[in-house]
C-alpha cells in the first residue's frame, strides 16, 4: 500500500518540472510574438508615411500636368485662330516659330508625364 503512494510522489515533482518548461516555452514564444507584433507595428507605420508622401507626389503631378494640358488647349486655340485669320499676319514669323517651340516644348512634357 506505500508504494503506490511513493509512485505519485515522484510524479507530481516530474509533472511540476514539465508544466514548468512547458510555461517556460509558452511565454518565450508569446514573448517572440510580441517583439514580432511591435516589430511589424513600426514597419506598417512607416510605410504608411511613405505612401502619404507618394499620394502627395501624385496629386502634385496630376496637378502639373492639367496645368500643362490647359496651357496646351490655350495654345492650340491660339494657334486655330492663327490660322483661321485668312492670311492676316498677327504674328511675324520670328513670334510663330517662337510659338512652335513652345507647343513641342509643352508636348514633349505631356508626353513625359504620360
Amino acid at each position: 500500500m506505500n508504494e503506490p503512494i511513493t509512485e505519485i510522489e515522484i510524479s507530481v515533482p516530474a509533472e511540476s518540472n514539465l508544466l514548468e518548461g512547458v510555461f517556460k516555452l509558452i511565454w518565450e514564444k508569446t514573448r517572440a510574438a510580441s517583439d514580432l507584433i511591435n516589430q511589424l507595428r513600426e514597419e506598417r507605420r512607416g510605410l504608411s508615411g511613405r505612401v502619404a508622401e507618394l499620394e502627395a507626389e501624385v496629386q502634385k503631378v496630376m496637378s502639373s500636368l492639367a496645368d500643362q494640358e490647359q496651357e496646351f488647349r490655350r495654345l492650340k486655340t491660339e494657334h486655330t485662330q492663327l490660322l483661321n485669320s485668312n492670311g492676316s499676319n498677327l504674328l511675324t514669323e520670328d513670334d510663330k516659330e517662337r510659338l512652335k517651340a513652345r507647343m513641342r516644348d509643352l508636348i514633349a512634357k505631356i508626353n513625359s508625364y504620360l
